[in-house]
């Protein structure tokens, strides 16, 4: 063989080698570009569910704890109810009272109404308001925990206005002791079980702080009723 051709064969093969060392290449660049690509594309998409999880819990948790809120702050003493002891109001309506002695207090939410029915219909006449409960000194566990207490009571009175003379204790004695201090009084509600104060001791004592026109009501299986036979006959017995 010739020096030229063997300069020809040896040339040939470097030029044919070089492309090939070079495809290789590029395709071994291609291949390690191809997966970082799809790793991108895949860290992206979670990126993105990730932020709208983090957007949408906080957006349904306010709404549920500003509706626990608003239930919290209607329900706790009563606030928001309407016609609250609506047809104790109508009873009272055509009344010229000037004291009023709630037996039996509840949530405090009656007081408010009567209070206030009271003086829209008389208004500018100043109204004496005074409560007997034992509050939480109750002796029955059920009466103690449904209790309001008497600094809670004292407070919502306050809060829509109403000064009140307060008498917490036993039925009998505050009784006596509201005679001595105040006198008698215009209208009575008693709001009580009829047992713990329809007997001979206590309705003795209601009469020591009703006058000849004194209206009492009582609660009774949800409806209020006029009650005055048995004072009758216990003045006529006195």
């Amino acid at each position: 063989m010739s020096l030229l051709k063997l300069w020809n064969s040896l040339c040939g093969r470097s030029a044919t080698e070089k492309p090939e060392t070079e495809a290789s290449a590029s395709t071994s660049e291609i291949g390690e570009t191809t997966p970082a690509v799809s790793q991108a594309s895949q860290g992206r998409e979670p990126e993105a569910n990730a932020n709208e999880t983090k957007t949408s819990v906080p957006k349904t948790g306010t709404t549920k704890t500003a509706t626990t809120k608003t239930t919290v702050a209607k329900g706790l003493f009563g606030f928001g109810r309407s016609n609250v002891e609506s047809g104790l109001c109508k009873l009272l309506a055509p009344l010229k009272v000037a004291s009023l002695l709630e037996i039996g207090v509840g949530d405090g939410s009656r007081a408010v109404a009567v209070v206030s029915a009271i003086q829209k219909n008389n208004p500018g006449s100043p109204l004496r308001y005074c409560a007997i409960d034992s509050f939480e000194m109750a002796s029955s566990p059920e009466h103690n925990e449904a209790a309001m207490s008497l600094m809670q009571f004292h407070q919502r009175l306050r809060s829509a206005g109403i000064s009140p003379q307060i008498f917490p204790g036993s039925l009998d004695q505050e009784l006596l002791r509201l005679c001595h201090t105040v006198g008698r009084v215009d209208v009575v509600l008693i709001a009580e079980d009829a047992p713990s104060w329809q007997n001979p001791t206590t309705l003795r004592n209601l009469q020591r702080v009703c006058h000849e026109t004194t209206v009492v009501f009582h609660g009774d299986a949800g409806t209020w009723k006029r009650y005055q036979t048995t004072l009758a006959e216990t003045r006529k017995a006195a």
